[in-house]
């Protein structure tokens, strides 16, 4: 408990009254010599439980104090009981209604302490429930708001992509090639689309499969009978058309799969490849 929560639960108004269990007692003493803002919380209840039952302390009857200066006046008169009288020091303790106005008041101040302790603490934790009950709803709408958004984005992005991929194979200028598989394990297909009068490429990976993060998949033109690295590209489930730029002398394409890097020459599998005028996918 730090000294803000240890003053505000009431432990301190108790142990001024005097009220305080012996192992409460002990817990305050141990706090006062730990913290100087308990110390000096406790010396302003002290203060104020004092000046409250001065300002409500009864005054002695006006006609009690009479008999007793006359009482004094006689007997010093008389010169009999003088020497025998008790002579009452400045600071003697309080006589016992004063001690019991002093109870009274402070116990007052006690009960009205813990009261409003207890209101408060009750109210700061309905406040602070509520608040965190709303800040959660507000950072789940928002997490909703976002991701909602998030999807859209891609959503849109993903229909534009379709829309030019579907204006490009529809483009009559547009001629198929079709790469067949050059693995003897599996069957692989996929498509080149040439648009010469654009200079555009298209690439559809059709059956081949996902690379992995530390591969890509190269396109090959072949020139005269030598590989050109036309592009590279990555391949997830959902990839569509990948777009490229023609090789104007490209007499057929491969594509292999290869490691991460510049790559001036297949050094990995080559999984597909056509001449030009292949047309059957």
């Amino acid at each position: 408990m730090n000294p803000a929560e240890y003053i505000s639960s009431g432990i301190l108004e108790t142990y001024a009254l005097g009220a305080a269990t012996p192992a409460e007692k002990q817990d305050v003493e141990n706090m006062l010599q730990k913290s100087a803002e308990v110390r000096a919380a406790l010396e302003l209840i002290q203060e104020e439980i004092e000046a409250y039952a001065t300002l409500h302390a009864l005054e002695p009857d006006e006609k009690l104090r009479d008999k007793i200066l006359e009482s004094i006046s006689s007997a010093k008169q008389t010169n009999s009981t003088f020497e025998s009288l008790k002579v009452i020091p400045l600071n003697a303790p309080a006589s016992p209604s004063r001690l019991r106005s002093f109870a009274i008041a402070a116990s007052l101040i006690l009960v009205i302490s813990i009261a409003m302790n207890l209101f408060q603490w009750k109210t700061t934790k309905s406040l602070t429930a509520e608040k965190q009950k709303s800040d959660s709803a507000i950072q789940v709408e928002q997490a909703q708001r976002q991701l909602f958004v998030q999807r859209s984005i891609e959503a849109e992005a993903k229909l534009l992509r379709l829309n030019n991929d579907l204006s490009f194979l529809r483009n009559p200028m547009t001629k198929t090639i079709a790469l067949d598989s050059k693995m003897t394990d599996q069957t692989m297909r996929a498509v080149v689309y040439v648009d010469m009068s654009t200079m555009q490429l298209a690439v559809d990976p059709m059956t081949l499969p996902a690379t992995s993060a530390d591969q890509k998949y190269v396109l090959w033109a072949m020139v005269k009978g030598k590989p050109v690295n036309v592009g590279d590209f990555d391949l997830e489930a959902d990839s569509g058309l990948m777009m490229m730029k023609v090789s104007p002398e490209a007499e057929g394409y491969a594509i292999s799969l290869e490691k991460s890097g510049d790559v001036s020459a297949p050094a990995g599998p080559v999984y597909v490849a056509g001449q030009m005028g292949s047309t059957q996918p």
